[in-house]
């Protein structure tokens, strides 16, 4: 009978031309913002709701709002090649000629510019000259004031003086309203400091850098969008020329071209509004572009060599567009869905920053899986005669040559003549089921190789049974490291290893301390009390206690990081910065008498650790500002964190219970290590409801409930054996100076292969199921048992496919293990490896050996179904017959037709070859 065909799938090819409209319309519409897409990523954490830093940020909001709605911005000019160095003296006094006087006018010029040019935004500056002049004001006073004959806070001078000035460097400390655009407006300041700079200090020899938040996030968005365009660039190229190879076609990737380019433009253009509306991690874009190029050549493999096939078979252009679709089309679909759902999915983690990732990422794999699928069949069916019209191989036609083409058409057709030898041994089912192809293949010697060499492995259940626990084997001994598998927050891993601004970081570190740019805050807050006139023995206890915190945070971190490795978190007087606790404790009465003074600015022992911007005024509200040596991309504030928080709790219940004084916490880090820590909390929750989700639609799409667990066992031997070795390199072997794998390369890393390992399964066990599917009816008529081992063989020949799409894969994965960011060079080397275990090793030995050796219950209950259902049909045809035999009807089944959709091919291997053969319509019955 004939199959009918799809409507669906007849729409596509009738509509081609609206199909391609659509996607170039929609493409030219976005790609505007779809090159702007980058600059409006961050990474930014927002608070994860309920946690620590989500309080803190809210009671900070109400009661110190400067602290979160302000951005910090540092101005260093660095003496790299200490050509001013004297010991002991400040390069701010620095004795040489002009120096000092050049390095006055710098920073007159930086703040004239912050207070002019962007006068919107900017709220204040700190620097060392205006800074010292104060000090050395307040400190004179004081010693009037107490009637002391010296100075008693000389060391707090030395320090005040030492926060912007050192023996090599200098730095101009802004302020700017948190409303600014950061990102835009930094890049601009750049060029306005760096002008100031080559007109003050050129021939001095002096380095300037800006160091920010909003700077950070620009060398992060640019680096990574300038590493994500080389190496797709390099990905692309490697990959079109081994798909080419493989289909032997070149015209068809002209198809794969514009499928990638429609992907990109919409995908990216839609993320960019998704931007503009929540928080988007500035690598998304390489998660993105990286399952957009890979699912391109992945998909163009698995349709082209259908389209391929049809070719041979002499398939007219219509059949070969139908057929693509129908058969590869929706493996494609199926696959692409199961990959898009386990983004998807994404969003049911409470961290906002993975819930954009798994948006954007599922859009992506959307956009390419319906350009390569509606796309593909509208070119075909509009250029049907460029793309499919020539029966030969393009690598061997010479277009120059006129004589040369006629004759190639000649030798082709006397090949297609040509009759493939029958197989010697052939089962009882094939000899009655099958007939030659009309117009053979040409299998080349390489996969015969290794179709004979994997026929080997389910030779016996007992053989396949040991090449499965050989693959086990292989994998199990990495279960010990990835157990004891850490992951990393360091932003510095999402930096090019050759930025600046790094460069700049660990610089600005080495002089004034990592910390300062990016301190953590202890904020204590008392609604009704002004500290300025208090004078209860209250205030007067509770301001010791604030000083006993703080003096506290210094002991304790002399023995909790006493470590070698930790000794950079421990905090001295220097680091610990407060309005009670300015080097040394003072008393309520000092610090009181101190504000009294008429035109001091307190810029460390208050402006900078309270919210009034003038001072005398209510005093309600303070905060304990602590420097450690944790830089602005994080690495080591995981350690300090839990440390700082413990002593916040311990001096929480006192304050609250003997003061009735509100304490809390605020760090910028805090959020991003309250984010990451519950991410791996709701971990197995997140990924439980992926591998349920993909459970069902492998449950579905084979009508099996083997299928998904045969899944799960191959997504557990690839996940402990490439996050196995890669710990071992990463946090055991410390490459370039890392830790521990990056907690984005390890999420993205589980949903990326659960993906592409439910891809690859499908279009290998595809293989089978649909041989058993097409030949199941006929082997029931013929009175013969279908071997599944021969469906097992069928299934090899989309095996190979799998194995060359893995190969495309890997090859054009191995551009980023070229990348500057450590981030997308671990994201190269996990996919590196784990694309060559699953290719290499669980796609043709696990799929097959598990098919093998469990046999129809790979397909229970479906095989039940279909069992019925063949019966079924087989009493109603009979039924039919025996009515048109009375009639003298001549049934439309017994008609000699030539139509592709009722052939049906299946691949039975001999001793010498795999030959693959066609069923007719209808098989007679063996005679009695």
């Amino acid at each position: 009978m004939h199959q009918q065909k799809s409507k669906v799938f007849q729409g596509i090819i009738d509509c081609k031309y609206v199909v391609f409209i659509i996607w170039l319309g929609v493409s030219l519409g976005l790609v505007k913002f779809a090159l702007q897409y980058e600059s409006v990523t961050s990474m930014y954490f927002a608070p994860p709701s309920g946690s620590a830093s989500a309080k803190g940020v809210e009671f900070v909001n109400a009661t110190f709002p400067s602290l979160t709605k302000t951005e910090t911005v540092v101005v260093m000019v660095n003496d790299v090649k200490k050509q001013y160095y004297e010991k002991g003296e400040l390069l701010c006094n620095n004795s040489h000629t002009q120096v000092k006087s050049k390095l006055i006018d710098f920073t007159k010029d930086v703040k004239n510019i912050m207070e002019n040019d962007y006068s919107e935004f900017f709220l204040k500056t700190e620097d060392y000259y205006t800074t010292h002049s104060q000090y050395d004001n307040i400190l004179n006073y004081q010693v009037k004031l107490l009637g002391q004959q010296e100075r008693p806070f000389a060391e707090t001078e030395k320090a005040a003086a030492r926060m912007f000035c050192k023996e090599s460097a200098m730095i101009i400390q802004g302020v700017f309203d948190a409303s600014w655009e950061g990102q835009k407006i930094t890049a601009d300041m750049k060029k306005d400091f760096q002008k100031s700079a080559d007109s003050k200090l050129a021939d001095l020899g002096l380095e300037v850098s800006i160091l920010s938040t909003s700077n950070l996030n620009e060398d992060m968005a640019s680096g990574t969008m300038k590493d994500v365009l080389k190496l797709d660039s390099f990905s692309i190229v490697l990959g079109l020329i081994v798909v080419a190879l493989f289909i032997k076609n070149i015209k068809l990737m002209i198809i794969t071209i514009i499928n990638l380019a429609f992907a990109f433009a919409v995908s990216f253009g839609i993320s960019y509004f998704i931007a503009t509306s929540i928080d988007v991690a500035s690598f998304s874009s390489a998660v993105q572009s990286s399952c957009m190029v890979a699912l391109a050549f992945d998909y163009s493999l698995f349709l082209f060599t259908r389209v391929k096939t049809e070719i041979s078979m002499g398939s007219n252009p219509e059949q070969v567009i139908h057929n693509m679709l129908k058969y590869s089309g929706r493996v494609v679909l199926v696959s692409g869905f199961c990959l898009a759902v386990t983004f998807i999915l994404l969003m049911v983690c409470p961290v906002k920053m993975v819930k954009s990732i798994g948006l954007c990422s599922f859009i992506s794999i959307c956009c390419i899986v319906f350009s390569c699928i509606t796309n593909s069949a509208a070119m075909l069916a509009i250029f049907p005669k460029f793309f499919i019209g020539e029966k030969f191989d393009f690598w061997r036609t010479d277009y120059l040559n006129p004589k040369r083409r006629a004759n190639l058409r000649q030798e082709v057709v006397e090949e297609k003549q040509q009759q493939v030898e029958a197989p010697k041994q052939l089962s009882k089912c094939a000899q009655v089921c099958t007939v030659q192809k009309n117009v053979p293949l040409k299998v080349g010697k390489f996969e015969t190789c290794i179709v004979k060499t994997l026929t080997k492995t389910i030779s016996k259940k007992w053989v396949s049974a040991l090449c499965c626990l050989a693959v086990c084997a292989i994998s199990l001994p990495f279960l010990a490291p990835m157990v004891n598998m850490k992951h990393s927050i360091n932003l510095a891993q999402l930096i090019p290893r050759s930025s600046k601004t790094l460069k700049a970081i660990n610089e600005f570190g080495d002089a004034f301390g990592s910390g300062l740019i990016s301190p953590f805050y202890v904020i204590f807050t008392k609604k009704g009390t002004n500290y300025y006139t208090c004078t209860t023995a209250e205030c007067n206890n509770s301001f010791d206690v604030m000083g006993n915190m703080a003096q506290e945070f210094i002991d304790a971190s002399q023995t909790t990081f006493s470590a070698k490795e930790d000794k950079y978190l421990q905090l001295d007087h220097t680091k610990v910065i407060a309005p009670f606790y300015p080097g040394q404790k003072l008393s309520l009465e000092h610090f009181q008498q101190l504000l009294y003074v008429k035109d001091p600015s307190l810029k460390f022992a208050v402006l900078q650790t309270s919210p009034q911007s003038t001072v005398p005024l209510p005093l309600s509200t303070f905060a304990l500002m602590i420097t450690p040596e944790v830089p602005m991309t994080a690495g080591g504030s995981d350690k300090f964190v839990p440390f700082y928080r413990d002593i916040i709790t311990k001096y929480e219940k006192i304050f609250r219970e003997t003061y009735g004084i509100t304490i809390s916490e605020y760090g910028r880090n805090n959020a991003m290590i309250d984010a990451v820590d519950m991410l791996f909390e709701k971990f197995i929750m997140v990924f439980g409801i992926s591998f349920a989700a993909v459970f069902v639609i492998l449950m579905v799409a084979f009508r099996s409930f083997f299928a998904p667990i045969r899944l799960i066992i191959e997504v557990a031997l690839i996940y402990i054996f490439f996050f196995g070795v890669n710990t071992l390199i990463f946090q055991y072997g410390h490459v370039h100076d890392d830790d521990a794998l990056h907690w984005g390369t390890i999420f993205i890393m589980c949903s990326l292969s659960l993906g592409l390992a439910c891809d690859y399964d499908i279009f290998s066990f595809n293989g089978v199921y649909t041989h058993f599917n097409d030949h199941y009816k006929a082997a029931i008529k013929a009175g013969a048992e279908l071997s599944f081992k021969d469906c097992v063989i069928a299934s090899y020949d989309n095996v190979l496919t799998v194995m060359t799409a893995g190969l495309i894969m890997i090859i054009s994965f191995c551009g980023l293990l070229l990348s500057s960011l450590d981030l997308l060079l671990q994201f190269g080397c996990c996919l590196v490896v784990g694309l060559a275990f699953d290719t290499f090793v669980v796609v043709p030995i696990i799929v097959p050996g598990l098919s093998f050796i469990f046999g129809t219950v790979n397909l229970f209950p479906g095989n039940i179904i279909l069992h019925k259902k063949v019966l079924k049909e087989m009493a109603a045809e009979k039924a039919a017959n025996a009515s048109n035999a009375d009639a003298g009807v001549v049934p439309e089944d017994k008609k000699e037709e030539k139509n592709s959709e009722d052939r049906a091919e299946i691949v039975v291997a001999t001793e010498e070859n795999v030959v693959t053969v066609e069923l007719p319509q209808e098989i007679p019955a063996p005679q009695e």
